[in-house]
C-alpha cells in the first residue's frame, strides 16, 4: 500500500525532494527495517525451537544527513517450544555468562499477575532488586530471631528493675524515657529486600548493624549516600 502511495506521488510529479514522496520513502523504509528484524527473529526462533510474539513496536523514522529509525519501545515475548527458558534467553538477549556477560533473565509468576512491575504485571527479572527501609513493630519484639527482639528484651528488664521496689519519680522518669527509646528503635526499623522470587527483611540493630533473617548469611550494609550495599 505504501509503495502504491509513493508511486501515485511520482507518478502526479512529485519531486525526489518534496514531502509526499520523501514521507512514503521514509515509511517504506521503516517498514522494511520491520520486515528484516521479523525475519531475523524467525530465523532464530527456528534455531532455538522458541516462538517470538511482537506486541508493539513503536518509534521514529526520519532525516537528518541520512535516513534514521529509532524504535525504542519495542515489547515481545519469547515463548520456548520445549519450556526451556534458558534457549528463550539465549535467543533473545543473546548475552554471555558472568562474569564475561550481564545475563538477564525473565520470569512470570501468575501470583503476581496483579503488580505491576518493570516489564508489566506479573513479570520480573534478575536485575529486579530494591531495598526499602520501613517499619514492622513484629520484627522488633523478635518474631523470627531472638537477635532481633535484643533492644526490647533488655529495655523491659530495665523498667522491670526500676519498678521493684518503691516507685520514686526518679525511675518513673527514667523508665518513660526507656519506653520512649524502645519504640523508636521500633521505627524505621527494617530494609526491606527484594529479590526476583525472595523478599529478606534486615532488622536494624542498636549498635547500627543489619541483623539478617534466620538462614540468610547476606551483609547488608549503609553508604555514606544512604544507600544500600548487599553483599551475599
Amino acid at each position: 500500500m505504501v509503495l502504491e502511495i509513493l508511486k501515485e506521488n511520482i507518478h502526479t510529479g512529485g519531486g525526489d525532494t518534496s514531502e509526499p514522496v520523501l514521507d512514503e520513502s521514509l515509511a517504506m523504509i521503516a517498514f522494511t527495517w520491520l520486515a528484516e528484524c521479523s525475519t531475523a527473529d524467525e530465523l532464530a526462533d527456528q534455531l532455538a525451537g522458541n516462538f517470538t510474539i511482537h506486541h508493539h513496536m513503536l518509534g521514529v523514522t526520519g532525516q537528518n544527513e541520512s535516513p534514521y529509525i529509532d524504535m525504542p519501545m519495542c515489547l515481545v515475548s519469547v515463548i520456548n517450544g520445549e519450556d526451556d527458558s534458558e534457549k528463550s534467553n539465549a535467543a533473545f538477549f543473546s548475552s554471555g555468562s558472568y562474569p564475561f556477560g550481564l545475563e538477564f533473565r525473565r520470569s512470570y509468576n501468575s501470583e503476581s499477575r496483579l503488580d505491576n512491575g518493570s516489564l508489566g504485571h506479573g513479570w520480573t527479572h534478575n536485575f529486579d532488586l530494591t531495598a526499602k527501609k520501613g517499619s514492622d513493630g513484629f520484627q522488633g519484639l523478635g518474631e523470627d530471631s531472638p537477635i532481633d527482639a535484643a533492644a526490647a528484651i533488655v529495655e523491659h528488664f530495665v523498667s522491670l528493675d526500676l519498678f521493684i521496689g518503691s516507685k520514686t519519680k526518679e525511675r518513673v522518669v527514667i523508665s518513660t524515657l526507656a519506653h520512649s527509646w524502645f519504640m523508636k528503635e521500633l521505627i524505621d526499623n527494617i530494609v526491606t529486600v527484594k529479590k526476583p522470587g525472595n523478599t529478606s527483611k534486615f532488622l536494624l540493630l542498636s549498635n547500627g548493624t543489619y541483623n539478617p533473617p534466620p538462614g540468610n548469611a547476606d551483609l547488608l550494609v549503609t553508604e555514606s549516600d544512604n544507600s544500600y550495599l548487599l553483599t551475599t
